[in-house]
This record gives structure tokens, C-alpha cells and sequence, in this order.
């Protein structure tokens, strides 16, 4: 009876589903059907009772097996999303949010039409590995990730018409190695990542019409790519710059495009100021000169071929040093030392004793204030000229006579000479004098009396401090330099100077022209802005913008070559004297490398297409390990819980003098540090100010947290005081400029609201208040000492942010050290509170507090220089919960209801503001 059953349920069950199986596994359905057979009446009579019935139920549950297996992969087989219409090998999806993961496996072609996703992002149709046609039109994304089509191996047709796209990923289609077709019409594409087609060996037709490509050199790759590739490519026109506007990219070639840039980098910084500097050779090898005027030193530099760094080689002592003037004659190196007092002076390089030697005196009757010295060579033979600047002076001419030099014209006296420059036009030697009293003159060297004669004067331009001389092409240009209203560019037009171009100055008393090759620059230096770099423009016959340089009141510019190495030297009066290295760059590979650093090529429509300030800080930013600022916080946070901790336990001892002794030892701490570090203890000019703020104001916090924590309840001062990132937020709106919103308001409430709830006034709660430690006058005392603790924090915060990572760390804690000890010793001193601990244990645990003080304040600035002031404000928040385990252990004091609720809403405050901070900066609103 029971094989009978089996038997019949299992030929029911065949007459449903042999028809899958014959076709999904027919070795199944030849062995299901032997099992019947052997299932029979006849073949149940050859066997025992038992024998049969034991092997009908293992035949049941071998059948039973089998269902279940067919059934679950019925159930398995993914359905059509509901957003989507699918036949039997397409799909079509419209008005979708994101990519679904569930399509038909028979679906070879696949659409999306008006879908509001934002991005195809990496690995979207990882499975669907059957695809052959995949199509985008009329979307709204707007960026392909890196592998978004990966595992599409038999994708062939590619169509992204229609939609939003402003950037691809360098590697958005490298999986695709049988795509034929590829179309990418009518996007916002302005440029495509370089080698974006690498590896599509199929591609036999792309699409690129109806984008606004520009053809600049991010571009350049394209054009060698068509020239290349056996893919067709539709005719598509430049939408710029200007000098392709409308062209087919398509008849452009590689050499259309000019990549080759340069730019001044910083490479190395002097220690001195500067007022000239003059390059030249002597010997087979290059030296530099500089004179110091404050010092009153002629400081010679030369190039270490080891190092490949310019190091001292000798120096001139003088007094009030304005030009250090090298002179070679006949192998002979001379120095003019120009001074304001005392006389000028030539020297000469003795080679057998090393050094130089005073050989000569400047007639001090003639030259009263020099203000420049020119060299030059007429006929074979050797002159100098100085420029006299004093009414009493005279510009004069020296010639060198085989032993020395001696005066041969005065050439123009009484007219307070300012500036004098050699040059020849039309082959013949010339000089131009600038004066303050009058406008620039033009002396012409006579051959028959062998001097200057007054040649002409360069109209309408009075005020003239400086000028300078360049050739382009044999044509002549002068630089005439003015320090208020406008310095101007003129050119030698057959007898007179006529003008080219101005340039806005503003406290500018220098503007040298500089040829590097077959670069011609002029640099125009500002006592009051950014020195300025301009490049001559051969098309335009002018100089146009190039780069601006950080250099503090330049003086003078000179330029050396040395190992194939273009260097330019910058004096600085009022600042380190700066060295730049010219470097040349290839903006192809520039921009290879920025791809491979980010992994989504941004598009944009900026003129510079070699960088932008954030691929300037992908490149030049350190980077660190992630987390490691969140990390340092929590160092400080659990080093400061202890120092409270400790405090609290001192008697005796005033709040102010416990600041004194931290503030004393982290001064022992930080000074061999900084001598290690070579950082000095005063700090960049630019950022002293906000050095002694940061040490005012955050010794001040230390030393109200102190005064609260001895006053109050260790966890209520504790969450008084880390109020202080709401805080932060206010202040960074204020100074930093950092977004301000609604939220901030709530939190900025809340914080307020909790720190009434541990303040607990009596007109609110009346007279009779629990949980306070002693009396009431002190508690309040504490909640106002804390408070004014956090807004002092807060600002210290802000501080340290606009500061940045300029200013070495320990720099900023010597500052907070020296100026929290003198603020403490002249405080003790009016308050009469000294008093040194008389038990030992008191002393070790002073000890104690201005070491984990100074290892506090060393993590908390490098968090604060590494990670943003938010997430490092919410970890701080961790001391709360330090204070009240300490609180309850080591002082058996249970916090009152009213304490946990401020804390709680102190708590959720900081926490807000942190977390939003963090999250807007992790999740920028796309414009």
C-alpha cells in the first residue's frame, strides 16, 4: 500500500515536471522513471515485506529531495523589478532611483530613461553578466565611477545620450574589452581623462558630439589617440579657449597644442635679509652676492655640487651695506662695496691668503649716498659708474687703469640720482639715468672725448626709482620702475623711447626683466601685495600675467645657471631672502599625475589646465594615516581627565600656582625642542600675533578649569568646560567664515540650558539646592570660572585652526607656556598665594600634572593641525564620562538628577555640533 502511494504521487509529479526536467537534467527524469518501474506490483512480489517497505521510504525522501531542489530554484529566479517593463530578453526601466540588482537572466539589452540617480558608481551591474546592449538617455547623473561596468564581459553596445555627465573616472570603462559601440553624445563633458579608451582594442565607433569640449592640453591625448585608433569618430568642435573655438578637433594635431609651461618654485630660503644681489663667475664657478644693510655684510654664497644647495662661501664686513658689486678684470675678482656712512670702498680676492682685501677708497666727496653701481666694458677697457642719490653727490664714472680705479666723469650732479643702467642701443654704449627730481636721461657714449654726453630724456615719466633693460627679437625694451602710480614698459622706437605698457604699482621699487632661454619675464616686486611675475607675449608684443611670489619688500633679482638648473635669487629687505628654481613642466604628464591620485577626473572651466587649490593639496599635503588626529585627541582627553583628577585631590595649593608649575616644566620641555627643530622661539612675523593670542587665552582656560574644578564638583566643572565646541562653531562663524545654521542656535540653547541645570541659581531652584560641594558663593564662583574657561578654549580652538600647520606644534606650546607662566608668577605675586606643598606626595603629584600637561598639549595641537576642530572637540567630550567615574570613585560622590540632565544636555550639544560639522564635510552639497 505504501509503494503504491509513493508510486502514484511520483507519477503525478511526472506529468507535471518531466517536461523541465527532460530538458534541465534528462539523466533525472531516466532515473525517476526506473525507480517507478522498480516500484511495480511485480517487483514488489520478488521482494520481503520489510525490504520493501524500507526502500520505499528511502526512495520517498529521495524524491522529496528532488522537489525541494526544483522548487527552490523556481522561487530563486529573479523577477522583474517593479519599476521596470521586461520581455523575454529586454528590459526598460524609467523614473528610477538607483541601478536595481534584480533583472531576468535571459535580459541581453537593458534601458534607463529619465532615472534620478546622481552617479553610476563602481560595480552596478556586477550581475547582469549576460548583457549586450545597455542604454542611458535623458537621466540626471551627472558622473561614471571607477569600474562601473565591470563584469560585462559580452557588452557591446554602449549609449550615454542625453544625460548630465560633467566627469568620467579614468578607469569607468577598462572592463569593457568587446565594446564596438560606444556613444557619449550630447553631456556636459568639457574634457576626458586621459587614456580613458585604454585597452577597448574592439571600439570601432565613439560618439562625442553635442559636449563642450575644450581643446586645451588635457585634450592633447585625444587628438594622438584618433590619429591611432582604427574607431571612428564623429566630427565634433572645440567649444575653446579662444584659439580653437570652433574648430574640428578632428584636423588638430599634436603639434596644435603647446604643453610645455613653467613656474618659479620655492627651493631654498635664506636667513637674512637683503637689500642687492649679484650673480657671477670667477674661476670656472658661479658665486652670489648679497648685501645686508643691517648687518653691514657682503655675504657671498656658492653652489654645492653634493648638497645641490647654495652654502656660504666668504663675507665683507662694511657698515650700512647698500650694493656688494662684483667686477672680474683679467682674472681678478674686485668687489665695489657701496656704503651710506663711512665711505665706499673696493676690494680685491687675494687667491694665495683666501680672502678679500680693502685696496681702495671711493672719494667721499663725490660719492655722498650711493644707490647703485653698473658695470661695464667699452672698447676693451673696464668701467663702473655710481649712482649718487644725495643732492650734495655726483653720479660718477671709474675706470680701471691697470692698478686701480680711478674717477673719470661726473656725469650728473645735484639731481639726486637714484638708479643708473648700462645698454647700448644701435650698437652703441648708453647709460640712463633715473632721478627723483626729474625725469629719466639718456647719455650717449662719445668716441672722440671718451665720455657721456646728454643725449635725450624719456618724457612724462617723473618719479622714476628704477630702470632695467631687455631685448626681444633685437628689439630694445626698458623697464622703468615707479613706486606708487605706474610702472611702464617701453620700447627703442629710432630716437626715443615710446610706451608699451603699464603696470599698476604699488610700492614697487624694482622691476627687472629676466630671459631664461627663450622665456622672457619681468618680475615687478610690491612692498604692499604679492610680487608679481609676467611672461612677454610674442603674439600680443606685451607682457602678460604668469605667477605671484610671496616675498617680503624685494629689492633686487638676479638669475644663475648652474648643472643645467635655472636659479632666481631674491632679496628681501624686510624678510627671509628667498632662492626659486625655474622649472619647466609637461602639462600632459601633470595631468596623468592628478588623475592617478584622484580617481574621478573633475571637469571644470577654469584657465589653468594643469592644477587646481585642491589638486595642490592632493600633491603637496602630507598625508596621514586616518584617524590618527581622532587618535591624539583621545590621548589628550584621557591625559587631562587625570590632571583634573589631580587637582582635585591637592589641598591647599592655589589654582593659579598649580598653572605656574605646569606652565614652568613645559618650558623645560619645549626649549630643546624647538632648538632641535631649528623653529626659533619667536615664530614666523605673520603668525606671532596669533601665537601670543593662543598662549594668552588658552593659559587663561587652564587656569579657570583649575580654579573651577578646586571650587565644584569635578564632573560639573568638567561639563561646564567642555561646553566649549558650541562655542567653537559660534566663533569659527564669526572669524572663519564657517557656515552658521539653525542648528547651531539649538545647540548654542541647550549647552546655556545645561549649564543652568549644574549651576542650579536659587531664583530658578531655590534656596535650598542639593549636590554642591561646601558653599553655594563657591559653587557659582566655579560655574562662572568654568564657563569662562570654555568660551577661553573655544577661542584657542579657532586660533589654532587659522594657524593651521605653519607654525611648528611645539612652537604654539612654547608660546602657551611662557605666557601662562608670566601671567601666573605676576598673579601669585599681587595675590600673595605662593605657597610651595610641604608633603612629598603633593610635590610628585605637581610633578605629575605638568608632565601629562605638556604630553595633553602636544597631542592636542597636532590633532587640531591634523584632523578638523569638530571631530576633535567631540572626542574631548570623552573627559565627561572620565569626570564622573572619577567623581564616584575616588570621591564616592553620585551625581544628582540635575547634573546628569545638564551633562546629558551639554553632552548632545557638543556632540551635535561636532557630528554635523562632520558629516557636511563628508557629504558636500552638490551645486
Amino acid at each position: 500500500m505504501l509503494t503504491q502511494m509513493i508510486r502514484t504521487v511520483l507519477s503525478s509529479w511526472l506529468d507535471t515536471h518531466g517536461k523541465l526536467l527532460s530538458v534541465k537534467n534528462p539523466a533525472v527524469l531516466d532515473k525517476l522513471k526506473y525507480s517507478t518501474n522498480w516500484l511495480s506490483p511485480e517487483s514488489n512480489t520478488r521482494m520481503g515485506y520489510a525490504n520493501k517497505t524500507l526502500k520505499g521510504c528511502m526512495v520517498l525522501i529521495w524524491i522529496a529531495t528532488l522537489l525541494l531542489i526544483a522548487e527552490t530554484r523556481r522561487v530563486k529566479q529573479p523577477r522583474c523589478p517593479a519599476s521596470c517593463t521586461c520581455t523575454k530578453d529586454n528590459a526598460l526601466c524609467e523614473n528610477i532611483r538607483s541601478v536595481p540588482h534584480s533583472f531576468p537572466p535571459d535580459v541581453v539589452s537593458l534601458s534607463f530613461v529619465k532615472s534620478g540617480f546622481t552617479e553610476i558608481s563602481g560595480g552596478s551591474f556586477l550581475h547582469m553578466p549576460a548583457l549586450q546592449l545597455l542604454l542611458f538617455t535623458a537621466n540626471t547623473f551627472d558622473s561614471i565611477d571607477e569600474d562601473a561596468f565591470l563584469g560585462l564581459p559580452h557588452l557591446e553596445y554602449l549609449f550615454i545620450e542625453n544625460n548630465k555627465i560633467a566627469s568620467i573616472s579614468p578607469y569607468a570603462f577598462r572592463s569593457l574589452k568587446a565594446l564596438i559601440h560606444l556613444s557619449l553624445a550630447y553631456n556636459n563633458l568639457e574634457t576626458l581623462p586621459k587614456d580613458v579608451f585604454k585597452g577597448m582594442d574592439a571600439l570601432a565607433k565613439v560618439d562625442l558630439r553635442g559636449n563642450h569640449l575644450e581643446c586645451d592640453c588635457k585634450l592633447k591625448w585625444l587628438v594622438e589617440w584618433m590619429r591611432t585608433t582604427n574607431a571612428t569618430v564623429d566630427q565634433i568642435s572645440c567649444s575653446g579657449p579662444p584659439l580653437f573655438q570652433g574648430k574640428l578637433i578632428n584636423g588638430l594635431g599634436p603639434e596644435s597644442f603647446d604643453c610645455i609651461t613653467a613656474e618659479f618654485a620655492s627651493y631654498q630660503p635664506l636667513t637674512f635679509e637683503s637689500i642687492s644681489v649679484e650673480s657671477f663667475t670667477f674661476g670656472m664657478d658661479q658665486f652670489v652676492v648679497f648685501a645686508q644693510p643691517f648687518t653691514g655684510t657682503c655675504s657671498f654664497l656658492e653652489w654645492d655640487h653634493v648638497e645641490t644647495v647654495f652654502r656660504t662661501y666668504d663675507s665683507v664686513q662694511s657698515t650700512s651695506t647698500v650694493v656688494c658689486k662684483p667686477m672680474v678684470i683679467d682674472n681678478q675678482l674686485f668687489i665695489i662695496v657701496a656704503q651710506l656712512f663711512g665711505g665706499s670702498h673696493i676690494y680685491k680676492r687675494d687667491i694665495s691668503a683666501n680672502k678679500f682685501i680693502k685696496i681702495q677708497d671711493i672719494d667721499i666727496l663725490k660719492i655722498r649716498k650711493p644707490n647703485d653701481i653698473e658695470t661695464f666694458l667699452i672698447d676693451g677697457e673696464s668701467f663702473f659708474v655710481i649712482a649718487d642719490s644725495s643732492k650734495a653727490g655726483s653720479t660718477t664714472v671709474y675706470k680701471w687703469n691697470g692698478n686701480g680705479f680711478y674717477s673719470h666723469q661726473s656725469v650728473h650732479a645735484w639731481y639726486r640720482d637714484t638708479d643708473v643702467e648700462y645698454l647700448e642701443i644701435s650698437d652703441k654704449p648708453h647709460l640712463i639715468l633715473a632721478s627723483s627730481s626729474q625725469r629719466p636721461v639718456v647719455y650717449q657714449w662719445s668716441k672722440s672725448l671718451k665720455k657721456f654726453d646728454r643725449r635725450t630724456d624719456i618724457p612724462e615719466m617723473e618719479d622714476v626709482f628704477a630702470v632695467k633693460h631687455f631685448k626681444v627679437k633685437s628689439e630694445l625694451f626698458i623697464c622703468l620702475t615707479r613706486f606708487i602710480g605706474d610702472s611702464k614698459v617701453m620700447r627703442w622706437d629710432v630716437s626715443m623711447f615710446k610706451e608699451v605698457q603699464t603696470m599698476p604699482s604699488r610700492g614697487s621699487m624694482v622691476f627687472q626683466p629676466i630671459s631664461i632661454g627663450n622665456w622672457q619675464y619681468a618680475i615687478l616686486g610690491s612692498d604692499y601685495s604679492l610680487t608679481r611675475v609676467y611672461q612677454w607675449d610674442l603674439k600680443r608684443g606685451e607682457f602678460v600675467y604668469f605667477q605671484d611670489l610671496n616675498i617680503q619688500a624685494p629689492r633686487a633679482f638676479s638669475l644663475v645657471s648652474i648643472d643645467n638648473r635655472e636659479f632666481l635669487l631674491a632679496s628681501s629687505f624686510k624678510g627671509k631672502t628667498q632662492i626659486y628654481e625655474h622649472l619647466m613642466i609637461d602639462l600632459n604628464k601633470a595631468i596623468v599625475d592628478v588623475q592617478q591620485l584622484s580617481p574621478t577626473l573633475r571637469t571644470g572651466g577654469g584657465e589653468d589646465p594643469i592644477s587646481t587649490d585642491a589638486e595642490d593639496t592632493v600633491t603637496k599635503e602630507k598625508k596621514h594615516c586616518p584617524g590618527l588626529g581622532l587618535f591624539y585627541g583621545l590621548l589628550a582627553t584621557v591625559f587631562f581627565s587625570v590632571i583634573a583628577l589631580l587637582v582635585k585631590t591637592i589641598d591647599g595649593v592655589h589654582a593659579v600656582e598649580i598653572s605656574a608649575i605646569r606652565c614652568f616644566f613645559q618650558m623645560l620641555f619645549v626649549m630643546p625642542m624647538l632648538i632641535y627643530h631649528k623653529t626659533g622661539f619667536l615664530g614666523p612675523r605673520d603668525k606671532r600675533v596669533y601665537l601670543v593670542m593662543r598662549g594668552f587665552l588658552g593659559s587663561n582656560a587652564m587656569i579657570l578649569l583649575y580654579y573651577a574644578v578646586q571650587q565644584m564638583p569635578l564632573a560639573d566643572a568638567t561639563v561646564i568646560m567642555f561646553s566649549n565646541p558650541v562655542f567653537t562653531a559660534l566663533l569659527a562663524w564669526i572669524f572663519l567664515k564657517e557656515k552658521c545654521t539653525i542648528w547651531d542656535c539649538v545647540f548654542t540653547v541647550f549647552t546655556l540650558a545645561g549649564v543652568i541645570m549644574i549651576a542650579r541659581p536659587p531664583f530658578i531652584f531655590g534656596a535650598r539646592i542639593e549636590g554642591i560641594e561646601g558653599d553655594y558663593t563657591n559653587h557659582l564662583k566655579g560655574t562662572i570660572a568654568a564657563f569662562g574657561g570654555a568660551i577661553g578654549a573655544a577661542c584657542t580652538f579657532v586660533i589654532l585652526r587659522k594657524m593651521g600647520k605653519s607654525v611648528h606644534y611645539y612652537l604654539s606650546v612654547w608660546y602657551y607656556a611662557v605666557i601662562g607662566f608670566i601671567e601666573c608668577v605676576i598673579t601669585l605675586f599681587i595675590l600673595g598665594e605662593w605657597t610651595i606643598p610641604f608633603c612629598g606626595r603633593d610635590r610628585w603629584i605637581l610633578m605629575l600634572i605638568a608632565i601629562l600637561g605638556i604630553a595633553g598639549q602636544t597631542f592636542l595641537t597636532k590633532a587640531l593641525q591634523i584632523e578638523k576642530a569638530g571631530p576633535v572637540a567631540l572626542m574631548r567630550t570623552v573627559d565627561v564620562v572620565l569626570a564622573f567615574i572619577f567623581q564616584f570613585i575616588f570621591f564616592n560622590r553620585k551625581p544628582t538628577m540635575w547634573s546628569l540632565g545638564g551633562a546629558c544636555c551639554v553632552v548632545v550639544s557638543t556632540c551635535g555640533v561636532a557630528l554635523r560639522k562632520w558629516y557636511s564635510n563628508t557629504h558636500p552639497r552638490k551645486s
